[in-house]
Parts: C-alpha cells; sequence; structure tokens
C-alpha cells in the first residue's frame, strides 16, 4: 500500500474547516505564501549604489509551503531565505527555502506532513506523520524543523536555525543564489529530536559558540558550546529547571551565560485536547533569572533570582558591570502574559541590574515605546553598550 493512497484515506475523515479557520482564507493579503524566485537584478527606481558596496544582505523567516486544511501557525511556515546581493553598483535579489528534511518530504507529497504546534489536537494530523515515519518517508533522526527563525555565522558557517531541530548549513554562490548543504550534526551518535536554540551567542575574541538545545523530558535544558572549529565540547544539563518552561533565548557576558524563566510553559498534553496553544500562560509561576559560569562543568554553580513581572523572550544584551559583581540585562518585557496571542501586545525594554554579591535586583524602563526584536552588532555581544536604544 503506498503512501499517497494512506494519505488520500486519511483526507476523508479530514473535511475543510470553516472559512473563519481555513488556512487557505487566512493566510491570504500580507500573509500569503511568497514563490521561490531565482537570482534576479533589481530594476534601479531611483538613484544609485555606490560602486565600493559590495556585500549580501539576507533575512529568513517562515513561508508556508502547503495550504494545510486548518489554522496553522505561522511560525511553523517552512524557512524562507530573502538575499540581495550588492556589487559594483548592482542588486541582484534571490528567494530560496531552506531545503530541510520536512520541506523536501512534504513538496513530494503536496501536502502537509509533519503537525504544526496549533495542530497537535487534530488526530488525522498525527496520523499523517505516523505514516510518513512507518514508511521510511520520514526519518525522525534527521530532524522535522522548518529552520525559519534567524540566521547566525559561526564556525565558518552560515546556518539557518529554528530551535526545534538543528541548524542547517547554507551557500551563497558567486551568482547570488542561495544552497542549502545540509542538516549540521554536532554529536557522534545522531540523538532522537536534538536541536539547539535559534539564537546561539558567538563571542567575537575567542570565536566559541555558546547554545543550548531544550527537551520536553527531564533535565528541560542543556546548555552547550562549540569551539572556534565548532566542535561540541562537554554538556552541562540546567537539572535546577523542574518543568518545560518556554525559554527561547539567553545571553552571554565574559563569564557568565544567562537564562531567563518565565511563565510560559510548553503544554503538549493541553495542545492535543484542543485546550491551549502549545505554549500556556501559568501565573502562578515567578519569573527569574539563572546565571552560570560560561565554562562550568555541572549546573552546581548556578544562581537564580527571582523578578516577578519580568516575561521576556527575547534579550538584547547583557554584560557586566562595576568590579564584574554586577549583571547587566537588557530585554524587551512582555507586560502581560495573558494576551501573548492577541494581536496587541504591551512589550517594554527594560533595563535589569543584578547585584551577585548583594542578591540586589533593580529594574527600570528604557522607553514607553512598545520594542521587540532587538538586534546588536555581533562585535558587542556580551559586552556593555553605551545606549541600547
Amino acid at each position: 500500500m503506498s503512501q499517497k493512497f494512506l494519505l488520500n484515506a486519511i483526507n476523508v475523515f479530514d473535511p475543510p474547516f470553516h472559512s473563519s479557520v481555513d488556512s487557505s482564507h487566512v493566510f491570504s493579503g500580507n500573509l500569503a505564501a511568497v514563490e521561490e524566485l531565482e537570482p534576479t537584478d533589481c530594476q534601479v527606481i531611483k538613484g544609485e549604489l555606490p560602486l565600493t558596496l559590495n556585500g549580501v544582505y539576507i533575512q529568513n523567516g517562515p513561508n508556508l509551503q502547503q495550504q494545510p486544511r486548518h489554522l496553522r501557525d505561522l511560525f511553523f511556515g517552512e524557512g524562507m531565505l530573502h538575499s540581495v546581493q550588492l556589487s559594483n553598483g548592482r542588486a541582484r535579489y534571490c528567494g530560496r527555502h531552506v531545503k530541510t528534511q520536512k520541506y523536501v518530504l512534504e513538496r513530494n507529497a503536496g501536502s502537509p506532513i509533519v503537525p504544526s504546534g496549533s495542530s497537535l489536537y487534530k488526530i488525522v494530523d498525527i496520523l499523517r506523520f505516523l505514516v510518513a515515519i512507518i514508511t521510511g518517508s520520514l526519518d525522525p533522526m534527521k530532524g522535522c524543523g522548518v529552520a525559519n527563525t534567524s540566521l547566525a555565522f559561526f564556525a565558518d558557517k552560515l546556518v539557518a536555525l529554528c530551535e526545534y531541530d538543528l541548524p542547517y548549513a547554507i551557500s551563497l554562490t558567486e551568482t547570488g543564489d542561495i544552497e542549502t548543504l545540509g542538516l549540521c550534526e554536532f554529536d557522534e551518535n545522531p540523538r532522537l529530536l536534538a536541536n539547539m536554540t535559534a539564537h546561539p551567542k558567538v563571542d567575537s575574541e575567542t570565536k566559541e559558540t555558546f547554545a543550548f538545545r531544550w527537551s520536553l523530558t527531564y533535565p528541560h535544558l542543556t546548555f552547550f558550546r562549540l569551539d572556534k572549529n565548532g566542535d561540541k565540547q562537554k554538556e552541562v544539563p540546567i537539572f535546577s529547571i523542574k518543568q518545560p518552561s518556554f525559554i527561547h533565548d539567553f545571553a552571554i557576558t565574559k563569564r557568565f551565560a544567562i537564562f531567563h524563566q518565565t511563565q510560559l510553559v510548553v503544554a503538549p498534553i493541553k495542545a492535543m485536547m484542543g485546550r491551549s496553544k502549545l505554549v500556556d500562560h501559568q501565573p502562578n509561576i515567578t519569573p527569574r533569572i539563572g546565571i552560570i559560569p560560561r565554562y562550568a562543568f555541572n549546573d552546581s554553580h548556578m544562581k537564580w533570582f527571582e523578578i516577578p513581572g519580568f516575561n521576556a523572550i527575547h534579550i538584547l544584551n547583557a554584560w557586566e558591570d562595576g568590579d564584574g559583581d554586577e549583571i547587566v540585562l537588557i530585554a524587551s518585557n512582555i507586560v502581560y502574559l495573558d494576551n501573548i496571542f492577541d494581536e496587541t501586545v504591551e512589550i517594554k525594554l527594560e533595563k535589569v541590574t543584578i547585584n551577585m554579591k548583594t542578591k540586589n535586583v533593580s529594574r527600570n524602563v528604557l522607553s514607553p515605546r512598545n520594542l521587540e526584536f532587538g538586534s546588536v552588532n555581533p562585535s558587542y555581544v556580551g559586552k556593555k553598550l553605551v545606549s541600547p536604544i
């Protein structure tokens, strides 16, 4: 029995939804998927580019390859890379999907196979996924991610990342095209559901890459680093995190790594029952920040500081101040987590100062505006910012 026949049989039990939640209506207009485009010279509309301006601008983001028959989180769209190559006064654009295992599988099947975070409650989606594994079309040891969140450059590699898979190495050709080279595996023995944060931190001086992986099972967070050649060093499981908190980003300083545990918890059982999103808000949890030496061999030296009301998903930067006893953290705080999935969310850019000796914590808002998705020049990661805004 062929995989295609089995998938078609499953479709009989998966009728279309009402138009209000049908993805063919929801993902339209500005949210509609775009097609790939081979390297194409950009038309000059006005002005000119300096002849000495040479290089490539490239960005990553989600782009649905297949229209699902249910409401799918935009965040689970396949990674799409958009590049503009500047050379000799000319600009050339190119748009390509990251050719992940998931992308290739679903392109060949002509329909979605891997469930998204908003479709775990649909039995038909789970069955499609299991059929792909049973028939050998999908190898779970090679990941199911979409590489749609960010781009990073470390160990002389340009990679596309998402937090529930390993990075995919990317190459830019001389003609301006974008090629996917393949999955980056750091362990000698591949592990099931191996992953790496979409926001690794590179020390511009040592060339080391600091990162973490997340797991639904205990230990939920594991800290690790890669040397300048990309070789993985000893992992440090963080046993003091007792529940599957949603940890998306972190920070480093010259001596420490900093993790933030918020009131967001990954709740797949609730999602499968249709009772919540994959990420659930639990107001009974007190947010806290954990600080651990960068070269720790275990988490016995991890220090936690409770910071009520501070829920940051993205951290702009951090550094050591004074005599090194103070840690300064710049991050966007989500003021009200109970409406995090609404169209409008109040987010304030804050400066948090933690004194490691006295354990005193102070906070101040840096801007009254809604500010999120901040970034810093990579050469200043872990170093003091004179003006963060």
